[in-house]
């Protein structure tokens, strides 16, 4: 993983109190939300075209959901490495209906 990102409040080292993530973790995050809304529109999308369910979509978003479940599940216990590693798995979970279904639903 590259050098961390500056900014935020808490030092690097430090976790955010309420979520025990780290600052950067957490700045990585905060994308989830506009990240997820465009797949699951594309999702939607692919699915209205072809009339059938998008089963792999649905399957990367199954597991995409559950490497945030375990990033907050197991935060404190997670070094911040292994925050950033349960993060960019979900990314690339959304990232795949998104690449898969791009053509049908662009």
């Amino acid at each position: 993983m590259g050098a961390p990102e500056s900014g935020g409040s808490a030092p690097e080292g430090s976790r955010e109190p309420n979520s025990q993530l780290f600052p950067d973790a957490l700045r990585k995050l905060a994308t989830f939300g506009s990240q997820l809304a465009d797949v699951l529109v594309r999702h939607r999308k692919v699915e209205a075209l072809t009339g059938e369910k998008n089963v792999i979509g649905r399957q990367n978003l199954v597991e995409a959901l559950a490497h945030l479940g375990v990033l907050f599940a197991r935060a404190p216990q997670l070094n911040r490495d292994e925050q950033l590693e349960q993060i960019a798995y979900l990314r690339d979970h959304l990232s795949r209906p998104v690449e898969k279904w791009a053509t049908f639903a662009g």
